[in-house]
């Protein structure tokens, strides 16, 4: 893939971490292979599969760090767990790389000479302060500081 300026860039994309039973997406899971009328069938079940989850069940993610035994996992890896599960610790799992988001969203708003691009410049910066607020909370968490939400 490549910018307008035919400049290669790359678009962070979420890895599957979980392949289990219970967390597969497909026609073969569902039982829909053989099925007649199958197109009008699969919107009818994703209309409703999708707005049930999104009325009653929320979306998770989390720093894959937090729970990784062994997974070699950087400290900015975020999984994102769907709520099409039949229980809440079962479904659809991706895994984003915070590192790789930064550095697409760089890729993306740089000019031929490396500097941002006027209309983006106000966006990195916001990113840059909320990053170093962030820094700022864990530094003091690490010195043994209650967090104070402001």
């Amino acid at each position: 893939m490549s910018d307008e300026f035919g400049k290669a860039v790359f678009r962070p994309a979420g890895q599957r971490v979980r392949e289990d039973e219970d967390s597969r997406i497909g026609f073969e899971e569902w039982n829909l292979i053989d099925t007649d009328g199958i197109e009008d069938l699969v919107k009818k079940m994703l209309r409703a599969g999708f707005k049930l989850a999104e009325d009653e069940y929320e979306c998770t993610a989390w720093f894959a760090v937090q729970y990784a035994d062994d997974a070699p996992t950087s400290p900015g890896s975020i999984v994102v767990q769907l709520p099409l599960g039949p229980n809440e610790d079962s479904g659809p799992q991706w895994m984003f790389s915070l590192y790789e988001m930064v550095r697409y969203m760089i890729d993306v708003n740089q000019d031929n000479d490396g500097t941002v691009v006027e209309s983006s410049r106000e966006y990195f910066e916001e990113l840059r302060n909320e990053f170093r607020e962030l820094a700022d909370i864990i530094d003091s968490t690490l010195r043994g500081e209650k967090y104070v939400e402001k």
